[in-house]
This record gives structure tokens, sequence and C-alpha cells, in this order.
């Protein structure tokens, strides 16, 4: 590339082309042009190598992935217990820099499968028509969600555990709760991450789910505490803001 880059900044010298406009014909800078036209071989240049923290466990790491071991979250622990500081991302980098890491194959939506205006909904929307009852999804909705489902396997467990999850909690029935974390447990990514530290606290969860209580009330208080705060700039005392708390009951919903 440096041999192309050196000869054609020449040729175009040699056409009576000045500075500038070589520079803007390849693509880089003025010095760059200068240095090259005093030059004239193209430049030796070799990308220096770097020491890192990982550098005496490559070959480990290299062997253990031809043996079999194609977890770099496995791998890394591996060599972390022989004493590497490094991260995990250290090593999930290197393995796909030497052509071993293993990608999963994008999902890819067809056209077919957008919305009446002819968009692919972000992901930001599809999360939310998950969220939402399927009562209460539009049919053009359902339709993109249905597809999304049937183009990922992962993704259609996806949305059917968290259709039951709001189910529940939507129903006040707690009786599932222990299948559905069984379940959930059993995939992969942010869900079973989810579905762990709800097994930590289950009978929290489950009395939650079951309880007619809600901490909406004193969500809602404290939401009318910061806008109060900031209405004095944040200078307010703790006094002021009690007699303005207490003294101006929260405004309620006309009939």
């Amino acid at each position: 590339m440096l041999c192309a880059l050196h000869a054609q900044i020449h040729a175009l010298r040699a056409t009576g082309a000045d500075i500038v406009t070589i520079a803007k014909m390849v693509a880089t800078n003025r010095s760059t042009v200068y240095r090259y036209l005093a030059m004239d071989s193209p430049p030796d240049w070799v990308q220096p190598l770097r020491r890192t923290t990982l550098d005496p466990y490559k070959e480990f790491l290299l062997q253990q992935w031809s043996a079999g071991c194609e977890s770099p979250r496995q791998l890394w622990r591996m060599i972390r217990a022989q004493g590497f500081t490094g991260a995990e991302v250290a090593v999930r980098r290197y393995l796909a820099l030497m052509g071993c890491q293993k990608t999963k194959p994008r999902t890819i939506i067809h056209p077919t499968h957008a919305l009446s205006n002819g968009r692919i909904p972000s992901a930001g929307q599809t999360a939310q028509w998950v969220l939402l009852a399927p009562a209460r999804r539009t049919a053009s909705q359902q339709a993109f969600l249905d597809a999304v489902a049937a183009a990922d396997p992962d993704c259609a467990t996806l949305i059917t555990l968290s259709e039951q999850f709001l189910a529940m909690i939507r129903a006040h029935e707690a009786a599932a709760l222990t299948a559905w974390i069984t379940a959930a447990v059993t995939t992969t990514g942010h869900i079973q991450r989810f579905a762990q530290r709800l097994r930590h606290d289950e009978a929290a969860v489950r009395a939650g789910i079951a309880g007619p209580w809600s901490n909406g009330p004193v969500e809602g208080q404290i939401h009318r505490l910061k806008l109060l705060k900031r209405q004095a700039y944040g200078r307010a005392s703790l006094a002021l803001l009690r007699i303005r708390l207490v003294a101006q009951p929260p405004a309620t919903s006309p009939p």
C-alpha cells in the first residue's frame, strides 16, 4: 500500500500537479505528500510489536482452542487461574484476531415484515412492543414480533418468557414463578441473569407479585420532592422542603 501511494504521488507530480491537488487526489495530507516526494523509494514501515499481559498465555489459548475448548469465558478463567490479571474482553479480541472466535450469524428480517410505512422498527421499538400486553398490540406490531420469533429461536424464547412474566405481574399470580425461573435460567443473555437474581430473592418477588401493595405512591412523592427542590435551584433547606411538601397536597386528577 505504501509503495502504491509513493508511486502515485510521484506520478502526479510528474504531470505538473501541485501539492494541494495531489493531497486531494490521493486522500492524504500535504505533509505526507512533501515527505513522499523527498523519498526516492517507498518507506519501509513495520508495525511495532506491543507487549501485553496476554502474551505469556497466547500459545496456551491456541492449544486449548485446538483441543476443543471454544468458550472464551472458560479460557479466560483458565489463564486467570494461572495468574492472568486482564479482562475477558482481551481473550475475546485475541481469539477474533486469530480467526478462532465463532460469531453467531446476524438475523435478517425480510423487508416484507416491515410496518405499513415500509420501515423496519428499531430495537427500542421492538422491546416496547414486547412489553405491551398482546391485546394492546396493533396487527402490524404483532405481525412483526411473529416474524422476529420465526426468524430466530432465541428471540422467540425471549418474547415468550417476557410475555409470561408480565402476565404474572398483571394478574398478580405468583404460582408459576418457580417454573418461569427454571425455564429462564436455561437460556442465555440478560434474561438468564435476570432470572438468576430473582432466584436469590424468590420469596420477596413472589410476595411482590401476589400482594396488593405498590411503591408507586412512594415514587410519586419522591418525584414531587425532587421537583420542589429543583424549583429552588437546589438551594432549599430541609426545613423549607418539609414545609412545602406538607403544605401542598398532591394534585388529584379530575373525576
